[in-house]
């Protein structure tokens, strides 16, 4: 499991941003590269680099408390997709007058109505988070 701070994430991340800088960095952006072994770069940018990798880049290196004042969750309540889209977990039991709930948020139960009934499937893992 990887901590935020952990400096192995911080080391693979840190050498993956200087790999891409070096090697893939263009004029207007960033460029796929076509080759790995000639390091021949192909002329396109495809999009989840930008809704992806860097996303998970950022989150990577960023400051808890940088990526906790942007979102309007706490971290440890979300789970990450791979598309980089954020979801709320449903806390169970009582609301703790924070934050606002996934039905508040998502208008849920307008939409699955039969999620009332039972609760949500949560993450048992300790958050890395908080």
């Amino acid at each position: 499991c990887a901590l935020p701070g952990d400096p192995t994430v911080l080391g693979i991340a840190s050498n993956l941003i200087a790999a891409l800088d070096t090697h893939s960095r263009v004029k207007c952006g960033f460029a796929s590269i076509a080759d790995i072994a000639t390091k021949r770069l192909d002329d396109r940018m495809d999009s989840f680099f930008l809704s992806e990798t860097l996303v998970y880049l950022y989150l990577a290196v960023a400051p808890h408390e940088e990526v906790q004042q942007a979102v309007r969750w706490p971290l440890g309540s979300l789970i990450f997709s791979t598309e980089g889209h954020m979801f709320p977990l449903q806390r169970i039991g009582a609301s703790d007058g924070g934050a606002a709930g996934v039905e508040e948020v998502a208008g849920a139960l307008a939409r699955y109505p039969a999620a009332a009934h039972r609760p949500l499937l949560t993450c048992e893992e300790p958050s890395p988070f908080e």
